[in-house]
């Protein structure tokens, strides 16, 4: 059976060649990303957060919490991060800090969850914690509304960074993992036109 170019359908000959239309089924994977209840989801990390203001808690105390969740304290990798974590402390329970999972010691600082310390933001950017046999943490100072400070240095220090003594009971707390990633399939018609030829051996064409 051909079609002529007014899309008519005639019986010919199956000896015949012509040009032909192949329809392939295709099944598409389809993602949906999803976070744990209480959980928020950032479209600009990808990473699911959770805020907890727990107190008499050390920073060890802290991971250990977040790790309850396969989560790790926050780490920050740009100026939109460290933006969006303020805010959220903000939003979620003002506060004048939080604590993120960066530790430092004779001058050099990791993020606790391994990844790379490619950013930093301290209030003194020309410091880095070096005292000798001291491990430092590090916290968020959000909206500059520390204690005994003035209106000046309150917006001087907002969204920097700030260090203690790892040993010391902390501040609020803000945990980050991976989302949930879940797989539907799609399925969909595709259709692929290939022409054997442009004309065949009787000369018709479509």
């Amino acid at each position: 059976m051909r079609s002529d170019a007014q899309g008519k359908w005639y019986a010919t000959d199956c000896n015949q060649k012509y040009s032909y239309v192949c329809k392939l089924d295709m099944t598409l994977p389809g993602t949906c990303t999803t976070c744990d209840e209480g959980w928020i989801f950032s479209t600009l990390t990808g990473k699911c957060y959770q805020y907890f203001n727990m107190s008499g808690i050390s920073f060890t105390g802290a991971q250990a919490s977040c790790q309850t969740f396969n989560a790790d304290l926050v780490s920050v990798h740009s100026h939109l991060e460290n933006t969006f974590i303020s805010d959220l402390n903000n939003l979620v329970v003002p506060n004048w800090g939080i604590v993120t999972g960066l530790q430092c010691m004779n001058g050099t600082c990791s993020w606790i969850d391994g990844t790379p310390f490619d950013y930093k933001v301290f209030f003194d950017p020309y410091a880095t914690p070096n005292d000798p046999n001291i491990q430092w943490c590090t916290y968020i100072v959000s909206d500059g509304k520390t204690h005994g400070f003035g209106p000046h240095e309150c917006l001087q220090q907002s969204q920097t960074w700030k260090t203690f003594t790892c040993e010391a009971l902390v501040w609020p707390f803000l945990c980050q993992k991976n989302p949930t990633i879940s797989t539907s399939q799609k399925s969909m018609k595709l259709k692929n036109l290939q022409k054997v030829s442009k004309r065949n051996r009787s000369g018709a064409s479509f």
